[in-house]
């Protein structure tokens, strides 16, 4: 006899939910299945309790599939006067671990139980017996457990994310808690500075003054509150003591190797205690299954070799195999976040979050990005957690598939930058590259970031890759105008020549003040415009937002008591404004809708804006009364299109939960802005 499609669930759970009496149905299906050619039915090991439904209570019995089917069904349909009607759904999650989602009973095809009496959110999540019992409950269930998005299908680059129903610019998607942080140290540049230690309960950086250590563990933290943060003293704090681990005894340890295997073990202790949160990251996709020879390099190997040594000899844990030392390593690397401070000019990562997707691994990247995603602050006092938030950043219809930019989620790569190297962060940090029609595009919908200038003498046109997403080995560029064909060695060398140049003007501007450094790679962005590159080529996009931010540290400066910008600093804001203005506009088409990085760019606008308003304001300010009117009416209107600009910013920023210190400054400068400038346009104007 045939074995039936039903033993597909065979070592699935199943579970009825139900508000009837408060009680539920546990049900599993296990191996131990009795099949007899001589019966029409199928004979499954029953393990589960169906009292007050079915009167039966017996936790092991023989049953026939005919029966199972029986049972189920008069649970599902018993009482459906009820408010909720019980749902059969597979505890297989497959969205978010607030609210998880499972299969539902009416795709299952084998148990046959009745479907048109069934009202279904959208969420697919929970049925009524009514619409009128649906509508009654919905502000309850939308604000608890309704997740607008379910997991379809997936994708070559992960899982695709599809919109239940319509969704708003700045909608909350997902909130999701983290299943632990971890110290993590990497240095993200080329200065040197003396080796940082790191906190192991908030995992920030110590001041060189530091002297508080764990009074259980010894180890180094900020102060009392940290030793009482739970990713510490939960986990690796009492291992330590009772093991004599401390700082002293692992000085030999290399700084770096050190927080690994403190990250490691913490993530194997946390396994260790709730397998279920762990599980579905143990199971890569499809696209995800040559990570371990993707990021197996000798360094790497040799992190997961020593931690494994560490974890097993100096703190005792034999259970732990290498194996499983490399996973956590691999999850680690793919599906955790970064967040980074400043030391001595220097960003440091001191922190990895790893969240439990309900999915197991990050879904789909796509560098058309319509939600933005974004971690809170772990030491933020008003979060208890480092949760990990996703929002709309536009108008998303029901039944459309959710993208995020995971380029976007690097520390230092929030600024826009073209297809090669965008591709190649995603590929070497997420193994997910993308090849969206951004991607596919060399102009990258007539942006032009990766233009470099056609050499050929009389020729104005630019130079683009022809196919983008060939190996780079097979990159060949060409021009637009006169079709001039270059290897790819060839323009990498003049985009390295430009990189050169902007570092040196950086470096050299270090030992200036704010405005001659801004003046010296002004410099560099005009020449390599009238000689290498596009002028909306990303390097130099990356350098306008650097002298922007320098004008912005000043400006911010300026308010506080005491200080203000002189001539030389308000003069400066005019030569920034019109690269501002092409930076935004092209933000504008790679991150539309309410974007992280078309806030902080409006904010740069915003405060040069104002700068520029305050030079006519101080030489308007005399001359004619006629003048002296028709002036002051001007610069009432020009700060009045400032301040609605100072509005869009201020929700842009507020939606981000990462700790940003100019949302205090936005409130500050708006008062500033209706106390100083608007006194002066009312003065004058009584002077007329």
């Amino acid at each position: 006899m045939t074995q039936p499609s039903i033993t597909r669930l065979l070592n699935v759970n199943v579970i009825l939910f139900g508000s009837l009496l408060g009680l539920s149905i546990n049900v599993r299906f296990t191996e131990d299945v009795s099949l007899s050619d001589c019966t029409p039915a199928s004979w499954l090991k029953f393990q589960g309790t169906m009292h007050n439904y079915t009167g039966l209570s017996d936790s092991g019995m023989l049953m026939p599939l005919s029966e199972v089917r029986a049972q189920l069904h008069a649970a599902v349909t018993y009482n459906t006067d009820r408010c909720r009607t019980p749902e059969l759904q597979l505890l297989k999650r497959v969205e978010g671990s607030s609210a998880p989602s499972t299969l539902d009973i009416n795709q299952v095809s084998d148990l046959e139980l009745g479907k048109s009496h069934l009202e279904k959110c959208e969420c697919k999540r929970v049925s009524y017996c009514s619409r009128e019992h649906l509508k009654e409950d919905w502000g309850k269930h939308r604000d608890r457990d309704c997740f607008p998005a379910v997991i379809l299908s997936k994708r070559s680059g992960g899982f695709a994310v599809t919109a239940t129903r319509q969704l708003l610019e700045g909608q909350k998607i997902i909130r999701e808690k983290p299943l632990v942080l971890v110290p993590f140290l990497k240095f993200n540049s080329g200065v040197r500075s003396p080796t940082p230690v790191l906190c192991l309960g908030c995992c920030r950086i110590l001041p060189p003054t530091s002297d508080y250590h764990c009074s259980v563990c010894k180890w180094d933290l900020c102060g009392v509150d940290c030793e009482q943060k739970k990713f510490h003293n939960s986990y690796e704090c009492q291992i330590f003591r009772e093991k004599k681990v401390c700082p002293e005894t692992c000085s030999n340890t290399e700084a770096k190797q050190l927080y690994w295997n403190i990250a490691i073990l913490r993530c194997l202790l946390s396994m260790q205690r709730e397998p279920h949160h762990w599980e579905n990251m143990f199971t890569l996709p499809e696209s995800l299954e040559g990570l371990r020879d993707r990021i197996g390099s000798k360094s790497n190997r040799k992190i997961v070799i020593n931690a494994h040594a560490f974890i097993e000899r100096t703190c005792g844990f034999t259970q732990f195999t290498p194996d499983n030392c490399e996973k956590i390593f691999q999850i680690l690397w793919v599906n955790s976040f970064e967040q980074s401070e400043v030391l001595f000019k220097e960003k440091i990562s001191h922190v990895r979050m790893v969240y439990k997707f309900a999915w197991g691994f990050l879904p789909s990247s796509c560098c058309i990005s319509n939600a933005r995603w974004a971690v809170t602050d772990p030491n933020d006092p008003d979060e208890e957690e480092a949760y990990f938030v996703a929002r709309c950043t536009m108008h998303i219809n029901k039944d459309e598939n959710i993208f995020l930019d995971l380029y976007g989620l690097e520390p230092l790569f929030n600024n826009p930058v073209g297809t090669l190297v965008r591709r190649a962060v995603l590929e070497n940090k997420y193994l997910r590259p993308c090849s969206c029609s951004r991607c596919l595009d060399p102009t990258e919908w007539e942006t032009f970031l990766m233009a470099v200038r056609c050499k050929r003498e009389g020729c104005e046109g630019y130079l683009l890759i022809t196919q983008p997403l060939q190996e780079e080995k097979l990159l060949k560029w060409e021009c637009l105008e006169c079709n001039t064909s270059l290897k790819h060695e060839t323009v990498l060398h003049t985009i390295q020549l430009v990189t050169e140049k902007l570092n040196q003007a950086r470096s050299l501007g270090m030992k200036q003040n704010p405005v001659q450094q801004i003046r010296t790679i002004l410099e560099v962005i005009y020449f390599s415009e009238r000689n290498y590159l596009h002028q909306n080529h990303f390097l130099l996009l990356s350098a306008i937002i650097y002298v922007s931010q320098l004008f912005l540290t000043m400006f911010m400066t300026s308010f506080k008591p005491g200080t203000s910008l002189n001539k030389e600093q308000l003069g400066i804001s005019q030569d920034l404004i019109p690269l501002v203005k092409r930076l935004y506009k092209i933000i504008q088409v790679l991150n539309p809708g309410k974007s992280q990085l078309r806030g902080k760019i409006m904010l740069h606008l915003y405060a040069l804006s104002y700068s520029s308003t305050m030079i006519n304001v101080t030489s308007g300010v005399s001359g004619k009364a006629t003048k002296r009117t028709k002036f002051g009416l001007k610069m009432k209107e020009k700060l009045e299109t400032i301040l609605q600009c100072h509005d869009e910013v201020e929700l842009l920023l507020n939606l981000e939960p990462i700790e940003y210190e100019a949302i205090d400054f936005i409130t500050t400068m708006k008062q500033q802005i209706l106390e100083d400038v608007f006194g002066c346009m009312e003065e004058a104007l009584r002077l007329t």
